[in-house]
This record gives C-alpha cells, structure tokens and sequence, in this order.
C-alpha cells in the first residue's frame, strides 16, 4: 500500500501493514493502544532501523493551538537521558495527528510477565524496581510527572534491561479538562485484565487502579504520585494480585481514599520486612509520608540488591518461610551431608593411624565401626 494521505488520516484511527507515515515511517504492525493513541511498530525509511511510533489524534475547535502547545511538552521529553526509560527520537504533525517517534524495544511488558503467573525472585523484583525508579527519577528530573506508571508501560527486554514507556499522558496532561469525580468513574469496569485497566480519554489522567488519591480527591498531583503508582506496580510484582479488594470503580476509588492497602504479608509471608515497609511507604495515602523523590526509592532499592547473595535460579525458584515443608525437608539434607562429611573424615584419619601398627585390626575395626555408625545413622535421622 502507498503513502496515506493527509486528508485520509481524519477518518482512520487503525493504520495497515505497509502504510507510509509522511512518506517516511512505514507500518510494520499494531503494538497497541495507548493511553492518549495507537502506537505501531514501523519502519524509519530514512535511517534504517526499527521504531515505535505513537500517533496522538487531536480534534476540536482548538486543534492548531493544541498542537503547538503538546509540542512544547514534547520539547520538555527530550531532555530525558537515561538507559532506563524509552528514548524520544522525534515528533511531527501530520493532518489531525501529532506523532511521537520512540525506541522501539522487543520485549515483553510487567503486565504480561505477572499474568503469567511467574513467581520473581526477591533479587529480580529489587532489580526491575531498582531500574524503574532510577528511570522515574530522570523523568523528575526533566520536569515531567510521568502520570500513568503501571505495569504495561514498562517494558522489560531480553537482557533483562526495563524501560519505562508511554509519555502520552504526561505531554497530554496540560490540555485536559477535568471534571467531577463520580461522573469520571461511572463507565470504568472493574475487570483487572489488560484491556479492561482502562483511562477516561481526555478527563481522567492515567490509569486509575495507580491514581494517588490525592488526585481521585483533586485532580492535581506532583510527582508524589508516580512514587504512589511505583508502590502499586512493586506490590503487583511481589504478590501477582492488586492491593486492594473492590466491587466496582467508586468502590475502588472509596478505598484508596479511605483505607489501607492490603499488607503484602498477606499473600507473601516471606517478603523481607525492608521491602514490605518501603512498598506500604510508597502507598501511604498521606502524599508528605511517602518516599519524598523517586531517587530515595532507588536508592533503598540499590542498597538491598547490593546485599542480596547471588543465587543460582535452577537450584531455588524462590526463597520460602523457614516453617515452610519444602525448606524443613531441604535443612535435613543439608544436615545429613555434613553428618556424613564428618564421619568420613574421622574414619579416613583413624584408619591411616591403625594402619601404622596392625592392618588386620584395621580391617576388623573398620568393619565393625561401619556396622556400629549405620545403625547409630539410622535411629538418628529417624528422631529429626
């Protein structure tokens, strides 16, 4: 297929494999839609190499004026430098889109990782955490509150690098109208699954299940909020569930204005303490009891990795409480091969010593020694 006109981009909101973007960025295929777009893999002509390119509709009687200004935010984005946040290439205007030129990553999101069920080490999940927050920071850093941090927008990728994704709600945020709390909920459903974790386009900004409430109660927020969403997405990453239990979205909002999270301890009685208590931090509903920048949060993340043994994934898939039957059983093996370690060294050294002076009482000794140590062996493992 050709070049896609100008006028034609007013009426398609899904492009085609082959499609030409200003006769430069040729479709490839649809990632997915994002918070404020579509976003496609495609092909940059002029340089060669695969990208990510996010197509954000504007409409309206303003469109021009909304245009130059999302641009003046995007100017903002490139200021961001850091290996751990997806990097901005370029942005155009093309009829009634504005497109945001990104580093295409061929990896798979934290969404996809926790609804398969995997259970992460403690030193993985220290890991990514460690990565986002350090990204966070950099955001901060820029002048930029990210607004949607969740765990589809951050992509981890083969060599275990994750990159923080999807600046369209915090370009966008500026030129969104707010308006009543009850009337932005009404048509969320409460389905946890990916295409169900919804954002009211154009009225409420970012993901609910990660808004602060500060934000559910004034549509205002610092960058306190996006510690508030780490929180979030490092509780999904350590119990694979949501910390809090709803029955629809004005419930959902309810809680997370006037309760507590459910403590992580509750579906992982072997989460370290330093984790669990800098998790339940993050989610504080009190904005000034949080970690105060996303770079603390990298840091105690930092710390904690530096400290964490190196541990082979093929011998143990995750650590367990020691009361746990798994690990009572593995403390009696380890156990039983030092028994047997000692022993043997005790025996060798006696041997050698008798060898000296009798080797037929040696032989006797042995034998009966042997006989004497198997019994004795037995009832002690028996009684363990």
């Amino acid at each position: 297929m050709g070049p896609v006109s100008e006028q034609s981009a007013y009426v398609m909101s899904v492009f085609k494999a082959d499609d030409l973007i200003i006769n430069r960025y040729q479709i490839i295929k649809t990632l997915g839609r994002g918070t404020s777009g579509m976003v496609y893999q495609a092909k940059d002509l002029q340089v060669g190499r695969d990208i990510a390119l996010k197509l954000i509709f504007i409409d309206g009687p303003h469109q021009e004026t909304t245009k130059q200004r999302l641009h003046q935010e995007i100017r903002i984005a490139f200021k961001i430098d850091s290996d751990y946040v997806i990097k901005l290439y370029d942005c155009f205007t093309w009829g009634c889109y504005v497109g945001l030129v990104l580093e295409y990553v061929d990896g798979t999101s934290l969404f996809d990782i926790t609804q398969s069920k995997k259970t992460l080490t403690w030193r993985e999940i220290t890991s990514v955490g460690r990565q986002v927050a350090l990204g966070l920071h950099a955001i901060h850093q820029a002048g930029i509150v990210h607004r949607d941090i969740k765990l589809e927008n951050v992509l981890l990728n083969s060599n275990g690098i994750a990159k923080i994704t999807d600046f369209g709600v915090s370009i966008r945020e500026t030129m969104l109208e707010p308006q009543s709390q009850d009337e932005s909920i009404q048509n969320h459903s409460p389905d946890m699954k990916a295409n169900h974790r919804l954002t009211e386009d154009g009225r409420v900004v970012g993901t609910i299940h990660y808004l602060s409430p500060e934000y559910l109660k004034t549509q205002k927020c610092d960058s306190r909020g996006d510690i508030y969403a780490l929180g979030i997405l490092l509780y999904e990453l350590v119990t694979n569930r949501y910390p809090f239990d709803y029955s629809n979205m004005p419930d959902l909002v309810r809680k997370k204005i006037e309760e507590e999270p459910l403590s992580l301890l509750e579906f992982r009685e072997d989460c370290p303490n330093w984790l669990h208590d800098l998790i339940m931090r993050c989610m504080d509903k009190n904005p000034a009891k949080r970690p105060p920048s996303a770079e603390s949060v990298y840091k105690a993340l930092a710390g904690a990795l530096s400290h964490q043994p190196q541990l082979n994934p093929n011998v143990r898939k995750k650590r367990l409480n020691k009361f746990h039957p798994e690990l009572i059983k593995l403390r009696r093996q380890r156990k039983r091969v030092r028994i047997y370690r000692t022993v043997g060294t005790l025996l060798i050294l006696l041997l050698l010593a008798l060898s000296l002076f009798r080797w037929d009482l040696v032989v006797m000794i042995f034998y009966q020694v042997l006989t004497t140590l198997s019994i004795t062996i037995d009832k002690l493992f028996y009684y363990l």
